[in-house]
């Protein structure tokens, strides 16, 4: 399952989409992407980060902190 959240999440990148509206309006929090994300999946969200958009800190930032 965490693998098909993060194509998500790599996909709404790369639509430069706003990222937390998508969240919001899914009624996802910070706590549900953390608990479906893998180790390895934070590392691979980590790398991507550097070769997408913009919309995409604000994900990676929001998923983090």
């Amino acid at each position: 399952m965490s693998e098909k959240i993060l194509q998500e999440i790599l996909d709404i990148a790369r639509e430069n989409t706003n990222s937390l509206n998508f969240l919001k309006e899914r009624m996802i929090t910070k706590d549900d992407i953390v608990n479906l994300l893998t180790k390895d999946d934070i590392y691979k969200l980590r790398k991507s980060v550097v070769k997408s958009c913009n919309g995409f800190y604000i994900f990676y930032d929001y998923i983090l902190l």
